[in-house]
């Protein structure tokens, strides 16, 4: 999770007006939870991976979004685009893949993670929202 403090230097995504609203997102995956909510999928929870032995958070990328407040037409874009990188990305599988983990009333979205270093997978994770930004042609 995104620490924020005096002793901290602002992120340069927080500062930028096409992050308004999303301050409180971790600075990795910052652009794939804005490029997801542009889809008409809503999230409400999201952890950039932590390797410091963190209580809280997620080892690796995750995303929580809530199914009963998200379009039909956005979840299916989002599996469409999720099932499209991972097979693009297939040169790259031997570090891991995006999927879908079914929960009662809610999806997580997370790197499942293989042999990838972490900041190879914060690679991914910036490279998943440019991808989705693309094609649903909004920043």
């Amino acid at each position: 999770m995104n620490e924020t403090g005096p002793s901290k230097k602002p992120d340069a995504q927080i500062l930028n007006p096409d992050y308004e609203g999303y301050e409180g997102c971790d600075p990795k995956i910052r652009k794939l939870v804005k490029s997801i909510n542009l889809l008409g999928v809503k999230t409400f929870w999201s952890c950039e991976g932590h390797s410091d032995g963190r209580l809280s958070g997620s080892p690796v990328p995750a995303i929580g979004i809530t199914t009963k407040d998200s379009s039909k037409e956005g979840l299916d874009k989002l599996f469409e685009l999720i099932g499209i990188f991972n097979f693009n990305r297939r040169d790259h599988i031997s570090i891991g893949a995006w999927v879908f983990v079914p929960h009662e009333t809610y999806l997580l979205l997370q790197f499942r993670n293989e042999t990838g270093e972490l900041a190879e997978i914060h690679l991914e994770a910036i490279q998943l929202g440019e991808f989705i930004s693309k094609c649903n042609n909004r920043t």
